[in-house]
């Protein structure tokens, strides 16, 4: 209103304006309509927004002795006589304690005089929640700090009573721009910082109802800073929401500020911990009768919950509110917040509940089923070698998302994650949000099921392993998780179907190497074993459909192995013995049989002697070896063709009473090693066998003179051959015993 005034005359009880050529006049000797004027602005003020309302000055503050060195840098900033960046953009994720920093920092410059004016929002404030009277609430406070400029406000409310009812710029620069303007007008502008505060603070900008009008009060405030000959500064603080970001990212408002991260720059973890230590200890005094004699709580416990924290104050604020409640005992208490007990029909965490169901209640309804989702794959728990399956790139190949529908769907939840590039791992703000998503007694309508994100993942893994070859790391993650997915997993109709349509063919075909030895480096058990430990009611129906055509497929394979006797012995001592063998031991054991069969049987038959050397063998998984155990000694799949008879056994029994006989020299390993596996490997086959008169002759024409010493120092070998020949009832003489 008072744009390129060219003087101001004061008279008596009047001051006159000449604007633009037009004379306003204020006459300041009628009280009656300056009271009248003035509750007309009061009318249209926020009340509860100024940093010392009731609704604001209820809230915490800083804890003493925490923040220390944020509060100091802040302070520094606004004693400035000059400001490179008159703007600072103080963000963090939600509940990180910007507005306790805020309602602090606001008190300590109100003590100064060093506040101008604060606005304080609140998105389930009427009246905090929206911009329609920011401006209003910023000119009653500028009246008040400045009251110089009040005659001009006043002014502006009686030349135009809808002033109120204006653009956000139009109210600031009548009510705001031109009274400062004014004022500078007839006074040196060096004076204003020696009579006046020049400090703004505006906190939860993000809480403002509508993302437009939160940029347009940027926008303003920016204006009024770069339209103001006096040094004034603006502190303001949100969530770093993608708009507000942006907004910072250009023009004016990008060159006239600075950001202010609230991460671990300023070590939020020692200052939550200085913070739970002091109130457990005021717990404490308050609370003797019902506290241990140990320290309480243990350090230990402190710990858990500063890592709970991941550095947001609203987790440690809310864990004391419900602790130290007079009318409960707090080892209780804390014992629900950790877990340990039920907490029945209390809410320990109902502030933070609070805050997250706020966010996810901006999420887009259309997209909440997606948005909920994709934070159920992330959160989850399983293994991982590294962080590259928690990434968007990772995710959508993995869940047949198009491109850029990570970012897109987490788009309303930056104040509690970011979403950095493809290829680097989604980062949580909170580390209690999955605690919250997954207790449907806490998140109520945005609860997710674990067995149902489990389901999912079996499924599209199911689906998605036919082509593991196109994205490496997918391989690894399947090796290292299909089992406790399908084993954790809800029994959908989606994963039945994922199931029933998988083509182990091409798993299959994928997944061997080249070598028709490549049956131990088959994933496809590790599939088939994952089903067998599935939810389903039906589970060992559906493992063994699959294990019809996974036996139809591996004939050949099987053929190879059983056409060459040496290979055929390998392939069934493997079953069975890494069958019994703790998995710890796979490694030696393995090494053993294929010194025992491969370098030393099958180099003695002519036919494959030369080719020997060519065969290599990877350690089979375990699930491989259920899977070929199921095959060859399950008798209810018999009818697949690959149940052995005893004789199977039986044959090998006899090579291993020859092979202690006659320990090869093709055998590399130490006799003692070999004697080891011997020694667990004898009785099973031995166990296993029929009674045949070749088997007890070969008994009996080795025993003991021709065995190996060596293998005689275990007692399990001696113990096999007597009980075997026990069986039988014959009885001969040997010089170690009779039989």
């Amino acid at each position: 209103m008072y744009r390129n005034c060219n003087n101001i005359l004061v008279t008596g009880g009047s001051s006159t304006y000449v604007a633009r050529g037009s004379v306003v006049n204020i006459h300041t000797s009628r009280p009656d309509v300056s009271f009248l004027l003035f509750r007309q602005l009061k009318d249209h003020v926020a009340e509860g927004a100024l940093h010392n309302s009731g609704e604001v000055s209820d809230h915490p503050k800083c804890h003493p002795g925490t923040r220390t060195a944020i509060l100091e840098h802040l302070e520094t900033w606004t004693r400035a006589l000059t400001y490179i960046y008159p703007i600072i953009w103080l963000y963090g994720p939600a509940g990180s304690g910007k507005s306790s920093i805020l309602r602090t920092i606001a008190q300590i410059l109100f003590e100064q005089n060093l506040l101008l004016a604060s606005f304080f929002f609140l998105r389930s404030a009427p009246g905090r929640n929206s911009s329609d009277r920011f401006i209003a609430t910023f000119a009653y406070q500028l009246a008040l700090s400045v009251p110089p400029t009040r005659p001009y406000i006043e002014a502006a409310i009686e030349e135009n009573p809808l002033i109120f009812s204006l653009s956000l710029w139009d109210q600031a620069h009548a009510l705001i721009v031109s009274p400062l303007l004014a004022w500078c007008r007839d006074n040196p502008t060096d004076e204003y910082r020696q009579k006046y505060p020049h400090v703004i603070i505006v906190d939860g900008l993000d809480e403002c109802q509508d993302p437009n009008k939160q940029c347009k009060i940027l926008q303003v405030l920016c204006r009024i800073l770069r339209t103001l000959p006096i040094p004034v500064a603006l502190l303001l603080a949100s969530r770093p929401e993608h708009h507000i970001r942006s907004a910072f990212d250009l023009g004016n408002l990008n060159r006239a500020s600075s950001r202010l991260a609230l991460d671990d720059s300023y070590n939020p973890d020692a200052d939550i911990k200085k913070y739970l230590n002091e109130r457990f200890s005021q717990i404490e005094q308050h609370h003797r009768p019902y506290l241990p004699i140990s320290p309480w709580p243990s350090p230990e416990v402190v710990d858990k919950l500063v890592t709970k924290a991941s550095g947001q104050f609203i987790y440690p604020s809310t864990v004391v509110k419900f602790v130290g409640s007079l009318r409960h005992n707090p080892v209780k208490r804390l014992d629900m917040i950790l877990g340990i007990i039920d907490a029945g029909k209390f809410r320990p965490f109902e502030e933070l509940d609070l805050l997250y169901t706020m966010i996810f209640l901006d999420i887009d309804e259309n997209d909440r089923v997606d948005v909920l989702r994709i934070l159920g794959v992330l959160l989850v728990p399983y293994k991982e070698d590294h962080s590259g399956y928690r990434t968007p790139a990772f995710l959508e190949y993995l869940l047949n998302l198009d491109a850029g529908d990570t970012r897109r769907m987490l788009f309303d939840l930056e104040s509690l994650l970011s979403v950095d590039s493809d290829h680097d791992p989604v980062r949580f703000s909170h580390a209690s949000l999955g605690d919250y998503l997954f207790d449907r007694s806490r998140s109520g309508q945005f609860w997710i099921d674990a067995g149902k994100v489990y389901a999912d993942l079996a499924g599209h893994y199911t689906i998605r392993l036919p082509e593991c070859k196109e994205l490496p790391s997918f391989k690894g993650f399947f090796h290292q998780n299909i089992s406790f997915f399908f084993s954790n997993a809800t029994p959908t109709l989606e994963l039945r179907k994922a199931i029933e349509s998988c083509d182990l063919a091409t798993v299959m075909s994928l997944s061997w190497r080249s070598t028709s030895l490549g049956l131990f480096s088959d994933n496809t058990p590790m599939l088939l074993q994952a089903i067998r430990s599935s939810a389903f009611s039906d589970a060992n129906q559906l493992f063994t459909d699959k294990l019809a055509s996974y036996a139809k497929i591996i004939r050949p394979k099987i053929q190879f192995y059983f056409q060459v006797i040496a290979l055929r012995h390998f392939l069934i001592a493997t079953v069975v013995l890494l069958g019994v063998a703790p998995v710890d031991n796979h490694e030696f054991y393995f090494e053993c049989l294929q010194s025992i069969f491969i370098r030393t049987q099958l180099s003695s038959e002519d036919k494959y002697g030369d080719e020997s050397p060519r065969y290599q063998f990877d350690i089979p998984e375990l699930t491989v070896v259920q899977v070929l155990k199921t095959l060859f000694e399950d008798n209810s799949v018999s009818s697949l063709g690959y149940f052995l008879d005893d004789n199977q056994y039986g044959d090998i029994a006899i090579y291993l009473v020859t092979f202690i006989t006659h320990h090869s020299s093709d055998v590399v390993l130490p006799l003692v090693t070999v004697g080891k596996c011997m020694s667990t490997m004898l009785p099973i086959f031995l166990s296993k066998s029929p009674i045949r008169q070749d088997l007890l002759e070969k008994i009996k024409h080795t025993w003991p003179h021709l065995i190996d010493p060596s293998y005689l120092h275990f007692d399990s070998i001696k113990d096999a051959l007597m009980t075997y020949v026990s069986r039988s009832g014959v009885r001969f003489c040997g010089k170690v015993g009779t039989f």
